[in-house]
């Protein structure tokens, strides 16, 4: 199955840390196979799984604190982002390039 936005997004965020997703598995927030199945698109994290993740980002110094409110509205952004219809997807996906600049 086709990743979405988010699962790009985590799956992107795994690799520049240099973590396999079995360690992510390792990290307990989530099993090895769901890490696979959120990757890949086929499993969509809930809200409190994203919310553990951040933490454990800030908690383990992969992210500071002063971007943890982002990081989350980001991640929260991109989840939704797949329920929108293409129009307001379009409109959001360019909203949410130029906020977080991403080419």
């Amino acid at each position: 199955m086709r990743g979405n936005h988010l699962s790009n997004k985590l799956r992107e965020l795994r690799r520049s840390l240099g973590i396999s997703q079995e360690a992510m598995g390792m990290q307990g927030f989530v099993s090895t196979p769901g890490w696979v199945k959120i990757e890949n698109g086929s499993r969509h994290p809930s809200d409190e799984l994203l919310k553990k993740i951040v933490d454990w980002l800030v908690r383990d110094g992969y992210l500071s604190p002063s971007k943890k409110e982002s990081t989350l509205d980001e991640f929260l952004t991109l989840k939704y982002m797949s329920h929108l219809s293409p129009f307001v997807r379009n409109m959001a996906s360019q909203h949410h390039r130029t906020t977080y600049k991403i080419s």
